[in-house]
């Protein structure tokens, strides 16, 4: 029986171990300390398990032995008690990394500026100015019921034509073209600075009045006008506006090594106004620049009303004849996906990180045009912004889930664990850095028992402490030799 108990010990002691080498570490650590003590108080073994068991029974009833909070599996013991001795290292400054910071941050404003003018292609904006031109000579049969509004998108729209009619705007293509040209200058200029002086020169070329001759920027913003103008003569006719809704789940498909991201956009008119038209240009830019590099594969599919959803195949727009109140979007997209092993310095099994792509590529907004009310022909253009994309949930493998950088929820829903960001982070989390942490794929880990002790394992806590505490004591009583029976006095008979 003694026996039995010990080797059950030695066998928790080791796969906890296993697992964690600084439990295994300080199980040792314990046990020398006690056989220390234990030459001077024969029974120190006892009263350690004794003291444990109440402490343990007097802690489970203050609610003290409740599992910590998660946390990520790179940070160790190590880690945290250095922290919590000395505090958080700052990281080392000096004039050259400065440098290459503000570099790199000129370099991001320079993708961000390249990004905003080229959201929209110079065809497209001319389509888009073309469409606001034309709508203002139909509008005027709404005039009374709404004369301030209609007044508002007629001044706007000839704004806009007499941009179109300047030199500068004229060949939209070629100005593009320089435009291009332009940022990769810039980016050759930031590449090549060898001081500040130098990131001063070319970052004076990112500003408005430098980017003048060249920038896209006068086009949006009589465009933006137009827009605005033909949203308040939208909510003027139906007391609000037309919206949009977006919310996106994820997929991990294990077996297959694919990150299945699904966005699902609704779109809304509130009546007279209907939806006629619904550009889907954005989706497939967005996927293409998102997934160039990584094989994404786009799905789109779209519903009418309340309508069953079905797949649009290469068409760009959705178009409906006689309008509709709401139209539904389903935007997914399958890209391969290969996990990062992550460990910690006394961590011998390595975990994996997922990340997470952010809705940088989706897009900010979707040309929609609307029939305004039961005038055949009177329609208006718009521009519908969307919002930050809510995440609903992130579906993967049962009982594969470890940690996320973000606070969440989370459940297990057959063979998935479904885990969803707080109410507080549903439309933080796409636009953040996301990571989800692992289980390894292991039948020993993945399992109910291991998600329970998980939490113990990895983090410094009251209950673990108690327990490697019992299991020293227990050894130390298990592994004392029993004395031996004391020697007859010389010269004594035996048996008297």
């Amino acid at each position: 029986m003694r026996v039995a108990v010990l080797t059950a010990t030695l066998g928790v002691v080791l796969a906890a171990s296993a697992l964690n080498l600084v439990l295994g570490g300080l199980w040792v650590a314990g046990v020398v300390s006690l056989t220390l003590w234990r030459r001077r108080m024969p029974s120190a073994a006892w009263l350690v398990l004794v003291l444990t068991l109440a402490a343990a029974t007097a802690f489970s009833r203050l609610g003290w032995l409740t599992a910590p909070a998660a946390r990520s599996y790179e940070a160790d013991e190590l880690a945290w008690l250095g922290a919590g001795l000395w505090g958080p290292a700052p990281p080392a400054r000096t004039a050259e990394s400065d440098f290459e910071s503000r570099r790199a941050a000129l370099r991001a404003r320079l993708a961000r500026r390249r990004q905003m003018e080229f959201r929209v292609t110079g065809r497209e904006l001319g389509e888009r100015a073309a469409l606001a031109i034309a709508v203002s000579r139909e509008i005027g049969r709404l005039r009374d019921r709404a004369p301030a509004e209609v007044a508002g998108v007629e001044h706007a729209a000839r704004r806009l034509a007499l941009t179109l009619t300047a030199p500068e705007f004229r060949d939209l293509d070629g100005r593009a073209t320089r435009l291009a040209e332009w940022f990769a200058d810039l980016d050759a200029h930031f590449t090549a600075a060898r001081d500040a002086a130098d990131l001063d020169t070319a970052a004076r070329a990112l500003e408005a009045p430098a980017m003048a001759a060249v920038s896209l920027g006068a086009l949006r913003e009589d465009l933006a006008r137009v827009d605005a103008a033909s949203a308040a003569l939208v909510r003027a006719l139906a007391g609000q506006s037309v919206g949009v809704t977006a919310a996106g789940r994820l997929e991990y498909a294990e077996a297959r090594g694919e990150l299945v991201v699904e966005d699902r956009y609704a779109f809304t008119a509130p009546p007279p106004v209907r939806i006629t038209r619904l550009d889907v240009r954005p989706l497939r830019k967005a996927a293409i620049g998102a997934g160039s590099s990584m094989g994404t594969v786009q799905t789109l599919a779209y519903g009418l009303g309340t309508s069953e959803l079905r797949e649009l195949g290469g068409e760009n727009a959705i178009a409906v004849e006689t309008g509709v109140a709401r139209v539904m979007v389903v935007d997914r997209r399958t890209r391969p996906v290969t996990p990062v092993p992550i460990r910690a310095v006394l961590r011998p099994i390595p975990f994996h990180r997922l990340g997470v792509p952010s809705d940088d590529g989706s897009p900010a907004e979707f040309p929609i045009r609307v029939a305004l009310g039961e005038a055949p022909g009177v329609e208006a253009g718009l521009q519908l912004a969307v919002g930050p994309r809510r995440l609903e949930e992130t579906r993967l493998p049962g009982y594969a889930f470890h940690d996320a950088s973000l606070p969440g929820t989370l459940t297990r829903d057959g063979a998935h664990d479904v885990w969803a960001p707080a109410d507080s982070q549903r439309a933080a989390a796409p636009a953040a850095d996301l990571r989800l942490e692992l289980v390894p794929p292991n039948r020993l880990l993945r399992n109910r028992a291991f998600a329970r002790l998980a939490p113990y394992l990895y983090v410094p806590n009251l209950t673990v402490t108690l327990a490697l505490v019992g299991l020293v004591a227990l050894t130390s009583i298990l592994t004392r030799r029993r004395g031996r029976p004391a020697l007859p006095p010389a010269g004594s008979e035996p048996g008297r």
